[in-house]
This record gives structure tokens, sequence and C-alpha cells, in this order.
């Protein structure tokens, strides 16, 4: 069986000329339109691009926030004491947040008691400077909380 080649188009006179190409061709009423798509297009192209980079700033903030906590909680389990928990809390709290972070004092909560839980939550008040224009306001407040297990054979004051 023998192949044979594809037909050429027939392009007339303008055989070497004219490139072969399927695109349409455009009305004079046409002219210029692109220009206006892009003028139009481009700005919310902008705004969907900084609207991203504003909700990943504020996830990442989050996982701040919530890392404190947890780490706050941890503090708090390892030690006898509510008070001392409550120390250690605030301690483990102010070594992690950032400088531009306002927390809270950290709330304890929970049971306090061999094999039971405590339990941390922390607000922390977060700058957001270089989003104020978006209507997030020149700060926003997240809260989280942390848990831990106390151990079960463990002595308590």
């Amino acid at each position: 069986m023998t192949r044979e080649a594809p037909a050429r188009r027939d392009l007339g006179p303008w055989v070497g000329d004219a490139p072969e190409t399927d695109a349409p061709r455009r009305h004079a009423a046409d002219r210029g339109s692109m220009s206006v798509e892009v003028v139009v297009v481009a700005p919310l192209l902008l705004l969907l691009v900084v609207l991203v980079l504003a909700m990943g700033r504020v996830a990442l903030l989050q996982g701040d926030v919530d890392a404190a906590a947890r780490d706050a909680a941890r503090a708090a389990s390892v030690e006898r004491t509510p008070g001392a928990a409550a120390a250690a809390a605030q301690a483990a709290l102010d070594a992690v947040a950032s400088p531009d972070q306002e927390c809270a004092p950290a709330a304890l909560g929970g049971t306090f008691a061999p094999g039971g839980q405590v339990e941390v939550t922390v607000s922390c008040t977060v700058p957001m400077r270089t989003l104020t224009g978006l209507g997030l306001g020149p700060s926003i407040t997240l809260d989280a909380t942390g848990a831990a297990p106390l151990e079960t054979f463990r002595r308590t004051g």
C-alpha cells in the first residue's frame, strides 16, 4: 500500500507570497479591540494576584499563631502546678511570637490532673501593612488553641 502526499491548497497566483494560515481575516472595525481587552482584563488579573497573596499571608500568619499555641501547651504540660504552667505557657508564647505580633496573655484551660489535658488559647494581633488597601485593615486578630496531654503517672501540686 502506498501513501499519497497530502494535497496542497491552491492559493492561486500568490503561491510563493502568501503564508499558509488558517487565521480568520479581521475587519477594519476590529482594529484596536485587543488593546481594549488588555486594558479591561489586566487590572482584574492583577487584583486576583494580590488577593491570592493576601490570603497566602493570612494563612502563613495563622500557621504561626497555631504553632505558638501548640508550643505554649507543650511547655505548660511539663509543669507541676497550674501557676507554673501558666507562666511556662506565657514564656513559650513570648519566645516564639515574632516582634511585629502583639499576643494577649495565654489563657490556660483543661483538666490539670494526672491523665488530663492542658489547653492553651492564644490570640495575636498581626499587622497587615502591605495589604491595607484590600480592606483587611491595618491589622487582624488571629486565634488558636493548642492542647497537650498530661502524663498519667506524675505528681501535680
